[in-house]
């Protein structure tokens, strides 16, 4: 289930944070506020995608000041709009009592589950014993490295209508473990030579699917490794 967090009657949140990126002079890596928002709200979507859940309602944490929320909001809003979706209404709140030296964020996404996924099947297979292959989509990146490859980060677009049409039956966002850390966590291990380092705002994810890899990369428009 990754990180999600189950809060009853088939209620689920997604969160993710970021400090130290921003517009703020003391922050460690510059980047536009709206884009800082819309990778924290992928993340905690993902989440979401792990359990199949759909995003109902969204909290921003903002502690960068009031001057930030609107960019939050519209980073968060083009994030649903660039995947086809209506975005959740948004709420939150804003650290504006105190002028801070460095710019902070967190997204929380609350959503419930809409179909039946792996853990609800009366055999409880485990993702790992699911049919089909495992496959990487994307590559592990992290700070700068995202803004300067953002075709290796799998769009959140070809992820959902691969979801829509079955092509992939279980979603697993990576982190700032990395890739290798994410298949101990699965139990799986690799018969091919896993790209090292941090996923960042997951940039990549593991899929389980039926299809072949060149079906499955016509699919993605960042690279896809068979696991």
């Amino acid at each position: 289930m990754r990180d999600a967090i189950f809060l009853g009657n088939e209620l689920w949140m997604g969160v993710d944070n970021s400090a130290g990126i921003g517009e703020k002079p003391g922050d460690v890596l510059s980047a536009s506020e709206s884009l800082v928002a819309e990778m924290a709200a992928r993340v905690a979507l993902l989440e979401l995608w792990c359990v199949e859940a759909e995003a109902q309602q969204i909290v921003v944490i903002n502690f960068t000041g009031n001057a930030a929320w609107n960019f939050y909001k519209l980073g968060i809003e083009r994030l649903f709009q660039n995947i086809g979706l209506d975005c959740p209404p948004i709420a939150g709140s804003t650290e504006s009592n105190m002028t801070t030296l460095q710019s902070g964020i967190s997204v929380q996404i609350i959503g419930s589950r809409q179909k039946k996924c792996w853990y609800q099947t009366k055999k409880k297979l485990t993702p790992a014993e699911q049919p089909g292959n495992w496959f990487l989509i994307g590559k592990p990146l992290v700070g700068q490295a995202v803004l300067n490859t953002p075709t290796e980060v799998v769009a959140l677009k070809e992820l959902y209508l691969a979801r829509l049409s079955d092509s992939i039956s279980y979603c697993h966002p990576c982190g700032s473990s990395g890739v290798d850390a994410e298949l101990s966590r699965l139990g799986i291990r690799a018969s091919n030579p896993i790209p090292p380092g941090s996923a960042g705002p997951s940039t990549c994810v593991l899929v389980k699917s039926p299809l072949s890899l060149d079906a499955l990369q016509r699919l993605f428009t960042a690279s896809v490794l068979e696991i």
